[in-house]
Order: C-alpha cells, then structure tokens, then sequence
C-alpha cells in the first residue's frame, strides 16, 4: 500500500513542473505579442489625447455660445416682460377710452333726444274733475318746456280756440288765463304743444264741472238724507239748521265753543288730573292741543246744544269722502230729534255715565256709515274714499299723547262693537231700547253682555280730604274712573293683555285729585270688584304696575304695599273686597290719608 503513495506524489511534482514550463513558453510568447499592442496603444493614446483635447476645446467654445445665448434669452425674458407690462397698460387704457366713447355717445345720443325731442306741458291749474261755480272764473295756469328753448302752445276748451302762445326765446313758457264759463256743463281744458323743429307733444287735457255747487251739493245731501232715513228706520221729526264753514271759520267756531266751557286754567287743572294717573308730562299745553287737534280733525259735526249742522265747505262740490262724514253726521240729527243727545253734556251724570251714552251715539252712526258705505257706494267709490282718508292729514291725531288718541277713538271703535252686538241680537229695535235704558259705564261698552244682563255698577265713594291735607291743598276733579281708563292706566307699565285682564272684573269706583299751589299732586282711587277673585288678581298686577312705575322694591306702611318713587308714593290697600290706592308727595301725607278715608 506504501509504495502507490510515493509515486502519486512523484507524478504530482512532475505535472507542476510540465505546467510550468508551459508557463514560460507562454508568457514569452505573450510577452512580444504585448509589447506589440502597447506600442500600438501608445500610438492610440496619442491619437485620444490630441482628440480630447480638441474636444475639450470644442466644449469650452460651446460652453461660451451658450453663456452668450443664456445672457441674450434674459435680456430678452425682461424685454418680453416690459412688452407685457406696456400691452397691459395698453389694453387698460383702450378700455377705459372705450367706456368713454360710449359714454360719449350716451350722452350725445340723450342730448339729441333732449335737443329735438318734443315739448312737454302740465296743468298747475284748475285740477282734473274739480266743480266749478257758474258765475265764479276759473284760473287757468299751464307751464311747457322745450329745450330749444322755442315753442308754441295752443289753448283750446272743448276743441274751441282760446288762444296761441309762443315762448320768447327761453325754455320754459308759463301761460296764465282767466276764463268765465259761458254756463254749466262739463269743459275739457287742453293744451297742445310744438317745438320749433315741427315736433308735436303730447296734448294734456283736464276736464272740470260747471255747475251750481250750492244747489248741488243740496241735493246730494238730500238724496245722503234720504239714504240714511231708509238704513236707520229714523224719520226727521223737524227741519234740521246746516251750517257751512270754512276751516279758518270751523277753528275759530271751535275756539269760541271751547273758550265758554274752558279757560287755559281750567284745562291747566285738568292736564293735571291726567299727571296724576301719569297719562300727560306735567308741562303739557292740554288747551294748545284741543284746538289744534279738533281744527285738524274734525270735518263736520252736530251740535246738540243748538240742534245745529255744521260742515266744512269752501264752496266746492261734495267729495265722496264728505258725503260718507255727512252720513255719519246726519244720524246725530236724527238721534238728538229722537233720543235727545243733551245727556252727553249732563252735569247730573258722571263722566263715566257720559263717555258710554256717547259711545252708543258713535257707535250707532258708525254703524250706519259702514252699511251706508256698502249700500250706496260702488267699489271704486270705496276705494276713493279709503285713498282720501289716507291722504288726509293727521299730524296732531298721530302726536296726540296715548291716553288722548284712545279716548277720542274709544266712542268710535269700541262704541261700533258694542252697537253692532246689539243689532245682531234684535236689529235696530235693540239699539232703540239701548237709547231708552242706555249703557252706564265703559265696562257695559266693553262687556255688551253685562249690559245686556242689567249688570249695575257698584256705587263708590270718598270721604273730603281737602281738611286732612290742609292749608293750600284743593281739589281738582272726583269722579268715576271705569274700566276703560284704568286699562289705560295699567298699560303705562303692564303689557296689554295683562292690563285688560286686571281691569276686566271692575265693578265700581271713585277718584279725587288734589294739588297744591307747587303742582304736587295728591291721586285717591277707591274700586270695587265683581267678585273677591277679581279684587285679588288686580292687586297681584298692581303691585307689579308699581314695582316698574317705581323701580323699587314694595316696604308696609299703615298695612299697606308702598313703593317710592323720586317724587311721590304710592300705596296699595286692600279690604273687604275693595281696592285703596293713594299717591302722594311722602310717607307723612300718605298716612295721613289712609287713616281718615280707612277709619
């Protein structure tokens, strides 16, 4: 086995030294053929070397063109930008020279319309559809333009002539003409115009009455009489006295009427009395306002301390909205011939007795005026007449402090309710007996089924407290409240609802003022109520009413909730179903009354 060992090994060194040997022979041969291809690389790189360096330098000159063209595509890049910017500019400026050719042309497009277009006119006088007197002239005023500054105007009544006239070179051409009507009839007034180029305008025309106004404003009445007669079921039991007044005559009527009943001293008093339940400011011009506001207002009433008509008119024929007041008029006529309407004015009645005869006076002819008003006018009479009332002027009505403006509507509003709630219960024969046994308080007018139920109002009274409060103290006005105005009362400072509900359970009451020679005020007011609840439920909003009048928290005295306020105090008293409240100037005076009216 050992000898197999030694001759591997032996053919192993062998076998390295063949390779070997090859080796050499190899690496000679290799070594000429390399010698050979170095040479010829030699040569190569000399060949690289020369073309690099030509293509360096082609490099370095392009990289030089294209330094040169980036340098120009700038210059270029802010030339571009500029040439936008100035387009821009450009642009703007041919739009803004756009809008002005147009604005150009605008201008001279109207100013050819203005320059030849045709004249224009307008009667300032007489007004379309106005009656006219037959012996009274009528003054006729036109005023035309044209702006060439030259026109002709023709005047024509009922396609007749009158007159040409041309302007003397300005634009604007007044004509004034006074012309008698030949007689009655209806005239159409009309004005035709021509400019100077041969335009003709527009021909405006008015057309006016000529009649005997008195005669027929009578027969209007008359026929409106007649009308009413048949809607109420009421004859006239005597000739009735109309009296036609201006609105200065009616003003200065008025202010004599209300100068023999009262003086600025005693209306001084009694704007006092409504300071005293907060309705007026103390400094308020009560007589001042009465004036205006009826001169403003009124536009016809009867009165039935003369039996006497009286109307406004200033010579022009009734309008439909005077011959619907004329109706409404007419029914106190036939109310005081009647029911006799003196009681509106009865010294022997309360105030509160007074204000609801009236509101059945009212409410009666209110009635009448709106069944008059379907029954006689057309629906385009109506609407004339609506458009009228709307047009009327009634700054001092607006103005009229809250207390004022309701008073003078409630006869009216709340008058119309009540009447209506009985001609529906048994027509005009219910309103008859209403006049026979009438309403005694404004809560029969607000309630028409107490009225209806003979619910009588609780009597009430005061004790004098001109001694309690002593020297300079004076008694200005005791009477009876009612429901209406002690709803108005509570609505200074409650809400309305609240207000009326309070109110509503009034059964009877009584009031005096008093005030001093410094204009302090002393307000006692004594109410009675239907039933305990009712004297509970207007306490609980009294107090409440006081809280806000006062802005301050209820404190007792003399068993009663008092609230002060910077200038007076007021207290609420509550016993055996009735109501005390006394305002006063301060706590001394205050007890001083609760103890001699409580004893």
């Amino acid at each position: 086995m050992k000898q197999s060992t030694v001759i591997a090994f032996l053919l192993t060194i062998l076998s390295g030294a063949l390779i070997l040997l090859a080796a050499s022979v190899f690496l000679f041969q290799g070594r000429q053929t390399l010698l050979e291809r170095v040479d010829r690389l030699s040569e190569s790189e000399k060949d690289l070397t020369t073309r690099q360096e030509q293509l360096q330098q082609e490099l370095t000159n392009r990289n030089l063109a294209l330094t040169a063209v980036e340098a120009t595509r700038a210059a270029l890049a802010v030339e571009l930008d500029d040439a936008s910017d100035q387009l821009t500019v450009a642009q703007q400026e041919a739009a803004s020279l756009t809008v002005e050719l147009h604005q150009a042309n605008s201008q001279l497009s109207q100013a050819e319309t203005f320059l030849y277009a045709p004249p224009e006119a307008e009667f300032i006088a007489p007004e379309d559809g106005r009656f006219f007197n037959a012996d009274e002239p009528i003054e006729i005023i036109i005023a035309a333009n044209q702006a060439t500054a030259a026109l002709t105007l023709t005047l024509t009544i009922n396609d007749e002539e009158i007159g040409q006239y041309v302007s003397d070179g300005r634009s604007l051409l007044i004509v004034r003409e006074n012309w008698q009507p030949p007689g009655d009839g209806r005239y159409v007034i009309a004005a035709h115009t021509f400019g100077v180029n041969g335009a003709a305008g527009q021909t405006v025309s008015v057309a006016i009455e000529v009649v005997d106004v008195l005669a027929q404003n009578e027969r209007i009445r008359a026929e409106i009489e007649a009308n009413v007669v048949e809607l109420r079921g009421l004859e006239p039991l005597r000739p009735i006295t109309l009296t036609q007044l201006t609105a200065d005559q009616l003003r200065d009527r008025l202010t004599a009427d209300l100068a023999e009943e009262m003086t600025p001293e005693k209306a001084r008093d009694d704007a006092l009395v409504y300071v005293a339940f907060d309705f007026l400011d103390a400094d308020f011009d009560l007589y001042g306002f009465l004036i205006d506001l009826y001169s403003e207002q009124v536009a016809g009433f009867y009165d039935p301390e003369t039996a006497e008509f009286v109307v406004i008119s200033d010579g022009e024929g009734l309008s439909l909205f005077g011959e619907w007041i004329y109706a409404h008029e007419y029914v106190h006529a036939l109310q005081d011939q009647h029911f006799d309407l003196s009681r509106l004015s009865d010294d022997e009645l309360n105030s509160e007795q007074r204000f609801a005869i009236r509101a059945l006076a009212e409410g009666e002819a209110t009635l009448v005026q709106v069944q008059y008003l379907t029954d006689y006018f057309s629906q385009a009479d109506i609407m004339l007449i609506f458009e009228e009332i709307f047009q009327t002027e009634q700054t001092m009505l607006e103005q009229a402090p809250p207390i004022l403006r309701d008073s003078l509507n409630f006869p009216y509003e709340a008058g119309f309710e009540f009447v209506t709630y009985l001609y529906d219960q048994g027509g005009w024969a219910s309103v008859d007996d209403a006049w026979a046994n009438p309403p005694q308080s404004t809560a029969h007018i607000l309630h028409p089924e107490r009225y209806v139920a003979g619910d009588a109002a609780i009597a009430v009274s005061l004790p004098p407290l001109t001694g309690t409060l002593g020297v300079g103290w004076r008694l200005l006005e005791e009477d009876v409240l009612g429901e209406f105005f002690l709803r108005q009362y509570l609505s200074q400072q409650l809400s309305p609802s609240v207000a009326t509900t309070a109110a509503a359970g009034w059964g009877g009451d009584w009031y005096a003022v008093y005030a001093n020679e410094a204009d302090e005020l002393v307000m006692v007011l004594r109410l009675a109520w239907e039933a305990p609840a009712e004297a509970a439920e207007f306490a609980a909003a009294y107090a409440n009413f006081a809280a806000r009048r006062s802005q301050a928290n209820a404190q007792t005295l003399q068993d009663g909730r008092c609230w002060a306020a910077p200038t007076d105090l007021i207290c609420l008293y509550e016993s055996g179903g009735e109501t005390l409240i006394i305002r006063a100037p301060d706590a001394i005076i205050m007890t001083a009354l609760a103890d001699a009216i409580n004893r």
